[in-house]
């Protein structure tokens, strides 16, 4: 219970108080699941496209705001994970196959990942099987093949294309 008001009345509390994008999602909605708090920032989440991909982002960008303290940084990047990756829904392997699945497309052309994300994957297991049908469905005419990553420093780094789908590769 927050401010002692019973969790059935959120949503009524709430509504007074949105404007713009977020009364529209609200006005949008059928009338009972407008009375259901959860359902009702579920859609006002969803108007502002905000997802687990936003708070991903978010997490991976952050960077130290002048005169915040390590505590403070520290406090933005745990609400930004838990917002992403939501442990208390997951178990700890989930949670590993977020991250692994997240590190597996960025290792991938981004026209790749593009077209993986496209299809939701929900594992990095479900992504390399998608991988190895774009491959699959192109081997005869395009060779995969590693590629070094453009202005790499580290010459060892490499990313997955297929040769037409990659611009001007800097070469040592």
């Amino acid at each position: 219970m927050a401010c002692r008001w019973p969790t059935t009345d959120w949503a009524v509390r709430l509504v007074p108080l949105l404007s713009g994008k977020a009364r529209a999602a609200y006005v949008y909605m059928d009338m009972v699941d407008s009375l259901d708090y959860d359902k009702v920032k579920a859609a006002i989440l969803a108007k502002y496209d905000i997802n687990a991909e936003t708070y991903r982002l978010q997490f991976r960008s952050t960077e130290v705001k002048e005169n915040e303290t390590p505590k403070e940084l520290y406090a933005r990047l745990k609400e930004n994970y838990a917002k992403w990756v939501q442990p208390q829904h997951h178990t700890k392997e989930e949670i590993g196959e977020t991250v692994i699945l997240e590190q597996f497309l960025r290792m991938l052309a981004p026209d790749l990942q593009v077209w993986i994300k496209e299809r939701g994957p929900v594992s990095a297991a479900e992504a390399a099987n998608l991988a190895d049908t774009f491959m699959a469905a192109r081997r005869k005419t395009q060779p995969w093949t590693f590629k070094r990553w453009k202005g790499s420093k580290d010459s060892n780094k490499f990313q997955h294309s297929f040769p037409t789908t990659v611009r001007a590769i800097h070469e040592d």
